[in-house]
């Protein structure tokens, strides 16, 4: 056969019978789906705990990838930890003893500044007449704002935690 007619006959039959061919699978899947409809459940539930799984853990992987960098400097940050033995337990923490900031500063070059920040729990705060318990104090050394870029509602970082 010439190839003209060839290449006619067989668009012509491509373009006739993909209309068709998709409703018949469409019909055998509506089909197949009412007979096994345990089969579906099955596969339908897995597939939606495997896209509920991979957005959970999207999502975890992007939180934990920009924690803490909204800082200015956040590359140069980190956070000193004590990795050891002690009365026979292993000890893996993220305190130090506090002369290790001063320590830090003038033994090592590569660090130009240093901060020590710790949580104190409940305490009772007067300003002026009013008096109230607030949780969840923290204590800052002075350089504080110096290492971290949190933004201040009232005052001026600089001065922050030199009037204390």
């Amino acid at each position: 056969m010439n190839k003209f007619f060839m290449s006619l006959i067989c668009n012509f039959h491509t373009n006739l019978t993909t209309p068709v061919m998709l409703k018949n699978f469409f019909i055998n899947a509506v089909r197949n789906m009412r007979k096994q409809r345990g089969y579906v459940l099955l596969n339908v539930g897995g597939l939606a705990i495997g896209f509920a799984s991979f957005l959970f853990i999207t999502l975890y992987v992007i939180q934990e990838l920009s924690y803490d960098r909204f800082h200015k400097n956040y590359e140069n940050i980190y956070r000193v930890k004590v990795v050891g033995q002690m009365a026979g337990g292993i000890l893996d923490q993220a305190v130090t003893c506090a002369p290790m900031a001063n320590a830090l500063v003038n033994d090592y070059p590569e660090v130009l500044v240093s901060t020590r920040a710790t949580r104190m729990g409940a305490w009772l705060i007067q300003f002026g007449e009013n008096r109230f318990n607030e949780d969840g104090v923290l204590f800052a050394d002075s350089t504080f704002f110096r290492v971290f870029d949190f933004k201040l509602l009232k005052g001026d970082p600089s001065e922050g935690c030199t009037s204390v």
